[in-house]
């Protein structure tokens, strides 16, 4: 009897220690397990933070977490060897949630970012020297109103095509494309070789008000009896824009006589309040 109670017994002992084993081989998965999730949420943090890769030296950039308002996120930046935080909300109060850094030299800067109870994701960006661009402008310098240096800087870094308007001129002297090759070198085509009032360019231009691009003419006025019953020559009236990077540019324009209808026309004037240039000297 006692025989047969002591093989029950190591009977259940040796269920319960497979048992106990095959939990324990349960258990060592689970690290792995939680390995797996880790790279999971690390993962899922580098998706929710995203920006726009160009970054500009000494300008502010955006950055956008695309998670739930209440989010604890962090953002470190790497320096010096050290982690050290730039950006930290206990809980976000947008969603997206947007935030911002300014990096004032060019080079490469380690960030890295948490959002929520995950990991960090470990990013690289890449700062440049970036080509400010101003305003748009355009001017012209002038003594006698036929030696002309038109300037223009254009809003952005671009290739355009920009037309002068010159209704009374006398014609230029023409290279055998029939192209007018002007002092400072810039090639010209012009409307009519033998009636030259409009002249287009096309080219690189500035996005610099400091370094403008700059077109230079030099012209005899047209004294002709038509013009000069005023003993008047209308040099130039216009400037435009017909192009950029190889598009035409379209507009439409309100008509005065049909309000009802926009008319559409090819470029934009750039010539805002400036006058007419005018000779003067002209003699009937």
């Amino acid at each position: 009897m006692k025989k047969l109670v002591y093989m029950a017994v190591l009977t259940l002992l040796s269920a319960a220690g497979i048992f106990w084993s095959c939990q324990k081989d349960e258990t060592l998965t689970n690290p792995e397990e939680g390995v797996m999730l880790k790279k999971a949420k690390i993962a899922e943090a580098e998706d929710l933070v995203t920006w726009d890769p160009e970054i500009c030296a000494g300008v502010e950039h955006e950055f956008i977490i695309d998670t739930e308002v209440g989010t604890n996120v962090q953002v470190q930046q790497l320096a010096d060897g050290e982690w050290i935080q730039v950006f930290q909300m206990s809980k976000t109060t947008d969603d997206p949630q947007k935030f911002y850094l300014t990096f004032e030299t060019e080079g490469e800067y380690e960030l890295r970012f948490k959002v929520g109870s995950g990991g960090y994701s470990y990013q690289t960006l890449i700062v440049e020297n970036c080509e400010m661009c101003d305003d748009a402008s355009f001017s012209y310098q002038t003594e006698n109103n036929l030696d002309i240096v038109f300037s223009y800087n254009h809003n952005d870094e671009a290739e355009i095509t920009i037309v002068f308007t010159f209704p009374q001129v006398e014609n230029l002297e023409l290279n055998d494309e029939e192209n007018y090759e002007a002092p400072d070198g810039k090639v010209y085509s012009v409307n009519n070789p033998k009636n030259q009032t409009v002249f287009t360019w096309t080219g690189e231009i500035s996005c610099k008000a400091s370094e403008p691009t700059t077109f230079e003419f030099s012209f005899v006025p047209d004294c002709g009896s038509g013009n000069a019953k005023d003993e008047q020559a209308v040099i130039w009236t216009d400037t435009k824009i017909i192009a950029i990077d190889g598009e035409q540019v379209i507009t439409t324009e309100d008509d005065p006589s049909t309000p009802d209808i926009d008319e559409t026309v090819i470029g934009y004037s750039i010539k805002g309040d400036l006058s007419n240039i005018v000779y003067t000297g002209c003699s009937n």
